[in-house]
């Protein structure tokens, strides 16, 4: 058994470790309830948008239908979200393994042909082992989460699919459920995937002309999916971490609890120990 200093030791280390992701937990908490708001109403929006993407937009004679034809020729854009720090369960270790699966199933010509780009330090040393193209890191969007750089960097991303750089951009990230659930989302960003699903949009009257409209309100809607999946990915690891920290903070008062007990017990023994020792000190002089 171990010594009465030993176990006291221990257990003021575990108070303190308790200390540390009770008060994680808490900020994570604060943090989620911050951006839960916001990537609720976002989802609103840009599902709203998407409808009226699908109800303006006619496949056939649109100059836009590069944005959504199929190709076979280019690269593959892969970009990976994660956190920057851990201490979060398994939120950044599913998006590798989901990354690493997405390779895997691909053709050796598209493998050589497959480059990435990360947001977040945890996928970045994650992913560098395994000698991938990795062409770009942004560690520190994921914690800013500037509207502004991102649509700036989005707008490379779009541009370089518009110059047939890449057949394709997609996006590994993952999703919010609620506070204590996500799943890994793999989203293809471009070329876009939805059609119109509209058969009769003669109640609409557009102004400015539809072209002319689309124009418009595709950058909108590329900025808002991308800005979403950014959000998204925070919003998650948020609820991951404090979940995480939950359980942390769950089992170190379990252990507490049963150390506790075990220095009772360590405190009784030599107490025990302590009386037999004096009684037969005590037997001892009266055989003199």
């Amino acid at each position: 058994m171990a010594t009465l200093k030993a176990i006291k030791t221990r257990i003021k280390s575990i108070e303190s470790t308790q200390q540390i992701t009770q008060a994680m937990k808490l900020v994570s908490a604060a943090k989620l309830r911050r951006t839960q708001d916001k990537i609720i109403h976002l989802r609103q929006y840009s599902k709203l948008l998407t409808e009226f993407f699908q109800l303006v937009y006619e496949e056939k004679g649109n100059s836009l239908t590069n944005f959504f034809d199929q190709r076979d020729k280019g690269k593959i854009l892969i970009i990976a979200f994660s956190s920057n720090r851990g201490l979060c369960g398994s939120f950044n270790a599913n998006v590798i393994r989901e990354v690493n699966n997405f390779i895997n199933n691909l053709t050796d010509e598209e493998k050589e042909n497959t480059e990435i780009i990360t947001i977040g330090k945890k996928i970045y040393d994650g992913l560098k082992k395994n000698n991938y193209q990795i062409v770009g890191r942004y560690d520190e969007l994921i914690d800013k989460l500037d509207y502004d750089a991102i649509k700036n960097l989005t707008k490379l991303w779009v541009q370089d699919f518009i110059d047939n750089k890449y057949q394709k951009i997609i996006f590994i990230h993952n999703k919010f459920k609620n506070a204590a659930q996500q799943f890994v989302n793999i989203y293809q960003f471009l070329p876009l995937t939805f059609k119109n699903e509209v058969s009769n949009n003669s109640l609409y009257i557009l102004e400015p002309e539809k072209e002319d409209f689309i124009k418009i309100l595709l950058p909108k809607y590329l900025n808002t999916v991308a800005y979403q999946t950014f959000l998204d990915s925070s919003v998650s690891e948020h609820g991951a971490r404090m979940t995480a920290m939950s359980k942390a903070t769950e089992n170190a008062n379990e252990l507490l609890k049963d150390l506790k007990l075990e220095y009772n017990k360590a405190r009784q023994d030599a107490i025990t120990k302590e009386l037999i020792e004096i009684a037969s000190g005590v037997e001892a002089l009266k055989d003199q």
